[in-house]
């Protein structure tokens, strides 16, 4: 387009000169969406500066196989999401359970201290590391 000496307006509204950063495939399918949206617009334009309808049947394709794969990641990102609710969901229904069965066993076992212990052994520590002791001198 810049060589073929397109009107300025077709050169901004196909993008030529922007810069499009390297981000993801939202950034290319926006960029291929101008260039193709353009051509729409200005055939002629582009037929005079040399693009050939089998270019934009080229950068049709390569628009659908980038939105097939857009939408793609999209749904591995959302599959994603969701295994971790309900991984969270299924803990969370574990430890209320727990905490439930403590309760149930403290009021069962207050006068076995011994037998409320083993109970109690069973939850686990808050998930901090101790301090090693300090060695003796």
């Amino acid at each position: 387009m810049k060589k073929g000496r397109a009107p300025e307006a077709v050169k901004k509204a196909a993008g030529v000169g922007m810069i499009f950063p390297n981000r993801g495939v939202s950034v290319a399918v926006a960029s291929l969406n101008a260039v193709l949206e353009t051509y729409e617009r200005f055939p002629d334009v582009y037929r005079t500066c040399g693009v050939l309808p089998d270019d934009l049947t080229e950068g049709r394709s390569l628009l659908a196989a980038l939105q097939s794969a857009d939408a793609e990641q999209e749904g591995e990102k959302t599959k994603k999401k969701e295994t971790t609710q309900g991984r969270i969901v299924l803990r969370l229904r574990i430890e209320g359970t727990v905490d439930r069965i403590i309760g149930a066993a403290g009021i069962a076992f207050k006068d076995q201290p011994d037998v409320l212990k083993l109970f109690t052994d069973l939850i686990p520590a808050s998930g901090k590391k101790k301090a090693a002791p300090a060695p003796k001198a």
